[in-house]
């Protein structure tokens, strides 16, 4: 429940973001980020999993490098906080679709009084849009969590080597 729920938390954030920088701004390359920000949906989570120990396991080039320019190892993939990171990467897609299609049907025009009547662009943000995606991103959350918790490839890959005591019955 905690992965599940922390992991669902941290998608809809990263998803939001991402959807209010590619829809509401004039970021340069916004076309292309638009069409790899669901590339980790292209992906199983199990196969994901998998790849991501090849680059980010004790063995792991990234590790590796770390080692050899600080001495010590950069992160432990194995464990709760891997399997909180690997299943936000792999749903942050779901978030950004909900949040994105919502976001288009809020007019600018509101953000634009906001900011006539002399709010900031981050204050417009804060005081007009969010509260209008929130049912969005509590939709994006549920859907995410639920999936999550279903998900057994990557708490089994991620999880279970770390795991200190073995079940008993």
């Amino acid at each position: 429940m905690v992965s599940a729920s922390v992991s669902g938390l941290i998608a809809v954030v990263v998803g939001t973001l991402l959807a209010l920088l590619l829809d509401r701004t004039d970021l340069r390359g916004r076309k292309a980020l638009r069409l790899f920000a669901p590339t980790p949906l292209l992906v199983p989570p199990f196969v994901g999993a998998i790849a991501w120990i090849g680059i980010a396991g004790p063995t792991g080039p990234v590790n590796v490098a770390w080692t050899e320019w600080f001495g010590g190892s950069l992160w432990n993939i194995y464990g709760g906080d891997g399997v909180i990171v690997l299943l936000a990467i792999h749903s942050y897609p779901i978030a950004y679709m909900i949040v994105s299609a919502a976001l288009r049907r809020i007019p600018t025009d509101l953000e634009q009084a906001a900011r006539i009547a002399g709010a900031s662009a981050s204050r417009a943000v804060r005081a007009i849009t969010l509260p209008l995606l929130r049912p969005a991103m509590l939709s994006a959350f549920t859907l995410i969590a639920v999936g999550n918790l279903a998900d057994f490839g990557i708490p089994s890959i991620i999880g279970l080597p770390n795991a200190t005591s073995p079940c008993r019955s």
